[in-house]
């Protein structure tokens, strides 16, 4: 969008399009299936399944050789180019890290002549060059990406047919979030949920919520967590998506629902 309408971007905006691209939760996404490879025990009695094992391993080792591609060791390249050129990255909130950038209330943050000077490179062939080979590494690493969320589907619909019952248990699953105590960057902590369905993997909660954000993580830890879908809406029914964006809600009292079966969420405001 920028190579080709960057006119219409109004200048103010620039700095947040251009070092936008390179925060992009998706590539930081890692496969749940590392925490679980270390249980994989063969049996020599069992062909079918030694044969699943050798498929799963071989599927690990495939996600492990492509973690260091040249779109991943250089992923910042835009964000380091930028920082060379004397383009300071956007301001952070400094109440809440989580929500990122903000329109910026410091005066002269960005000055005029600095915007004018920016809107004006990004017609060079410098800039342009290099906004041309970020795109192209980018369209390259999701198309990677893509393939392997192929080849994990295909590889859970062999766990499948091996065992029909078989599923991911999650335990100690929370809510953090500046709707309750804030974020790890302000002391918060996990509030726990309760499981209500073992079997199905149902968390559920009735909390007092702040007009806030958000998002449902394991054992207190980053590793595990999921949020709300990628796109504008905030929703309070959703898919429940691993790395995904903190979900905005307003002040109530909530009966909150967590599906780790089918990975949905639900917050409904009580009355009272």
């Amino acid at each position: 969008y920028i190579l080709t309408y960057a006119d219409s971007i109004p200048k103010e905006d620039l700095p947040y399009a251009l070092y936008g691209p390179g925060f992009d939760n998706f590539k930081s996404y890692r496969s749940d299936v590392f925490f679980y490879a270390g249980d994989l025990e063969s049996d020599y009695k069992n062909v079918e399944r030694n044969e699943l094992i050798k498929q799963i391993s071989g599927y690990l080792n495939l996600v492990r050789s492509n973690e260091a591609s040249d779109y991943d060791i250089n992923r910042d390249m835009l964000a380091r180019f930028l920082v060379s050129e004397d383009l300071a990255y956007p301001e952070m909130d400094r109440e809440d890290l989580n929500r990122g950038w903000q329109e910026t209330s410091t005066p002269n943050y960005y000055s005029e002549a600095r915007l004018d000077q920016l809107k004006n490179d990004l017609k060079t062939e410098k800039y342009q060059a290099l906004l041309k080979n970020y795109r192209a590494q980018k369209i390259a690493y999701r198309r990677g990406a893509q393939a392997k969320l192929n080849n994990g589907n295909s590889i859970l619909e062999l766990i499948k047919a091996y065992n029909p019952d078989v599923r991911i248990i999650y335990a100690n699953v929370g809510i953090i979030g500046t709707a309750l105590d804030g974020y790890d960057d302000v002391g918060g902590r996990s509030t726990p949920m309760r499981q209500t369905d073992v079997r199905n993997s149902i968390w559920e909660a009735e909390l007092y919520l702040k007009k806030g954000t958000v998002k449902f993580r394991c054992n207190d830890s980053w590793l595990r967590n999921w949020g709300g879908n990628y796109g504008p809406d905030n929703l309070l029914v959703g898919d429940a998506m691993p790395d995904g964006n903190n979900i905005a809600v307003e002040e109530g009292t909530y009966h909150i629902k967590l599906d780790l079966s089918n990975y949905t969420y639900e917050f409904t405001k009580l009355s009272k």
